[in-house]
């Protein structure tokens, strides 16, 4: 390991007989931190970036600063880092070699419409998100993960997600007439 090294706090876990750890990456450090898979599509773990997705993740941070939402980013370090545990099992300082790279498998667009929001808000810079890190993964590997995590997620009905949404004015007084009116009782 190199003597220049990241210094984060972080919780180890474990999964399917894999460690990783889960730090709390600051929205100003992502661009520095973390790096995208990119090349052709057999020789990289992750979709393509499209700018469109990433913009619109942009402006729902930028649009929702006091109730944003964003799930997990998940990367491999392509080396052992070393983890200094705490008094408290699993909680501990990840030294994170700055030789390493932290190459995503989920989440480059949440991440690139961070860095985006950045851009037209810096007082964003001290959020953060979580990033699972595994260790060493091979491109098979990160192949697979990626199908997983995407493979098996079930986009919720267009009708939950309004009843749901408190954003949009429509779904919201579709909602309220919905409790205030009996003949729509048990049909929302």
């Amino acid at each position: 390991m190199s003597e220049y090294c990241f210094e984060i706090p972080a919780v180890r876990g474990i999964q399917a007989g894999r460690p990783f750890y889960t730090i709390n990456a600051p929205f100003g450090v992502l661009q520095r931190l973390v790096a995208f898979d990119t090349g052709n599509v057999l020789a990289r773990s992750q979709r393509e970036v499209n700018p469109t997705r990433a913009k619109k993740i942009s402006q729902y941070i930028q649009s929702n600063p006091e109730s944003y939402v964003l799930t997990s980013l998940t990367g491999v370090i392509n080396e052992q880092p070393e983890f200094i545990e705490s008094e408290h099992a699993n909680v501990g300082l990840l030294k994170v070699s700055m030789d390493s790279e932290i190459l995503l498998f989920d989440g480059q667009h949440r991440t690139t419409g961070i860095i985006d929001a950045l851009k037209s808000n810096v007082e964003l810079r001290g959020h953060n998100i979580p990033l699972m890190l595994f260790m060493e993964m091979s491109l098979a590997e990160r192949q697979q993960a990626f199908s997983d995590i995407n493979g098996h997620t079930v986009k919720p009905s267009t009708s939950i997600s309004d009843t749901y949404n408190q954003r949009d004015d429509l779904p919201k007084f579709v909602v309220e007439m919905a409790k205030d009116l009996a003949v729509f009782t048990n049909l929302v």
